[in-house]
């Protein structure tokens, strides 16, 4: 778990969604960022914090909105897989055009659910298959 710390330092002052449960996976050469709904607060103290970000597949947070878009920390990230949960037809606009050519000028190749269906990733710890529900 790299977030948030506990107790939280800025609850009352803080985004209720900074205050999402950020996981990293690792199962031999394979690593997967779960991010929640943290924005960009939030991603910036976990990049000053010098967490452990770098993974293989990114978990989108808050559904790829503008407010979850931070460049310093998907740097960090450095995806080759981000995983982007999001209605069809939302009315927010998620996800925002920016985030997504943000991802895609990284090289990164990005699933959506509104798209895809449901999307399940199988790993040996070395390779990542995907299949998706469409």
């Amino acid at each position: 778990v790299l977030w948030p710390d506990y107790p939280p330092a800025s609850f009352d002052e803080s985004p209720v969604n900074n205050l999402s449960v950020v996981v990293k996976l690792v199962y031999h050469k394979f690593s997967m960022l779960l991010s929640g709904d943290i924005e960009e607060e939030g991603q910036q103290q976990l990049v000053d914090e010098e967490a452990p970000l770098a993974s293989v597949v990114f978990k989108v947070p808050h559904h790829g909105s503008i407010d979850a878009l931070n460049q310093e920390f998907l740097e960090q990230v450095k995806p080759q897989i981000a995983v982007i949960s999001v209605g069809g037809g939302n009315e927010f606009g998620h996800p925002s055009k920016k985030f997504l050519h943000t991802l895609e000028s990284m090289g990164t190749r990005v699933l959506r659910t509104d798209l895809e269906g449901d999307i399940m990733l199988k790993t040996d710890g070395y390779r990542v298959e995907v299949f998706s529900g469409r």
